[in-house]
């Protein structure tokens, strides 16, 4: 065998370009908007529905406290022991068993979730007169108190929102002020209670009252027409909201303070408009073309399809509302973002894995029997380096190739 040399190949994974990512971010925006969002509508359809059909219903105000109380009683069972759900249902020690109870968690959670907003919601309908100014002194009133308590983030849902089923803290459920149930358990009841009473309620009052204009101006004596009317309105606003994103958090980025919130929440308010018109618009679209002739079963269908094709997607997670949300605690701009990660989450954890899989094999020692002797080995002895490095290189592999 002759003296070898050793050519490292340094061969990087290549950092994905800007347009790779915008690519994948536009991606995501489609797929919240036009696949997981609409699911998500149609499963809290189905579910304020069923309960407009079980729950008392030939009494009004039974049905909106009996939604309170389950819903409040619901939101305390998860929250208080969640710390105990995290440590006995964990994912990674318990793959099947994780999988199993977190999917039927959610299934309950969501009926909670929903009766929990359906309660203040129908309780502000029957005891206050439906104008609009009323409508209007309300839904003012409820989006102040939710800018002076920092909490106007909490009434964004889908599309700007996804929650995938891989979630870490897949059973952690924010407070407010984010108090220890071990430190300060009397603290933290006042806080879960809070939470769900106070700021749970004030985003009910405010998407009520955002619905309702809508129900009183556009077309309110054809179905239809005002269902098409909202769906049009709220995906040209959430189009826009996107579009002006990243102005947004441009700006955001080089205010701080009052400033920065106080632009995060005109931006947010913005999106809101769009977000109430698009789940009005697609829930009124539902009620009048999907199984019109049988109410009950279109709610079912409704409420269980979804709830099976979001576990498919592995996003039922999104149909929950949980946690609160304070404006602005993202640094810098990121507190304009929202959370929509979807596919950029399946390509990242595609990536990571095979980084994973390079650096398991990052010396890899080949022998290659060239047949070249020694004396014209020494005259070229020595180290070659071929460098394939980009500016975007994120990780480095060498291949150590010894020829024999």
């Amino acid at each position: 065998m002759c003296e070898g040399s050793v050519i490292v190949v340094n061969c990087p994974v290549p950092d994905p370009s800007t347009t790779y990512k915008q690519v994948l971010h536009l991606v995501d925006i489609l797929l919240s908007s036009f696949v997981i969002g609409p699911l998500v509508i149609a499963a809290w359809r189905g579910i304020w529905n069923l309960a407009d059909i079980y729950l008392f219903p030939d009494d009004g105000i039974d049905s909106a406290l009996a939604s309170i109380v389950i819903g409040l009683v619901g939101y305390m069972l998860f929250m208080l022991p969640q710390k105990l759900i995290c440590d006995s249902f964990n994912r990674d020690k318990h793959r099947i068993t994780f999988y199993i109870f977190s999917r039927l968690y959610t299934f309950i959670f969501a009926v909670i979730s929903v009766l929990g907003c359906r309660g203040p919601w129908n309780l502000v309908d029957l005891l206050t007169p439906y104008e609009l100014t009323w409508i209007n002194l309300l839904t003012v009133a409820a989006v102040v108190l939710l800018i002076v308590t920092k909490s106007l983030a909490n009434v964004n849902a889908a599309p700007f929102l996804i929650t995938t089923d891989e979630h870490e803290d897949y059973f952690l459920i924010n407070t407010r002020f984010k108090t220890s149930a071990t430190e300060e358990p009397v603290i933290y009841i006042l806080d879960c209670l809070f939470s769900t009473l106070v700021i749970g309620s004030l985003v009910a009052v405010a998407w009520r009252g955002i619905w309702a204009v809508c129900d009183i101006l556009l077309y309110p004596d054809d179905g239809a027409y005002s269902a098409w009317a909202s769906t049009i309105i709220g995906y040209t606003l959430t189009a826009l909201t996107f579009a002006i994103q990243p102005i947004t958090r441009s700006l955001c980025d080089q205010i701080d303070g009052y400033r920065r919130i106080a632009v995060a929440d005109a931006f947010l308010f913005f999106s809101f408009i769009g977000c109430v018109n698009v789940w009005r618009g697609i829930w009124m679209l539902l009620d009048v073309y999907f199984i019109p002739d049988d109410y009950t079963l279109s709610n079912w269908v409704s409420y269980c399809l979804s709830f099976l094709l979001l576990v498919l997607l592995n996003c039922s997670n999104s149909i929950l509302v949980r946690g609160v949300f304070i404006d602005a605690e993202e640094p810098s701009g990121k507190c304009v973002v929202f959370p929509i990660y979807y596919i950029r989450l399946v390509f990242q954890k595609q990536r990571i894995v095979l980084e994973k899989n390079q650096e398991d094999c990052t010396t890899n020692v080949i022998h290659i029997n060239t047949g070249i002797s020694d004396e014209k080995l020494e005259k070229s002895k020595g180290f070659a380096t071929q460098n394939c490095m980009g500016e975007d290189a994120v990780l480095i592999n060498e291949y150590r190739i010894v020829f024999d």
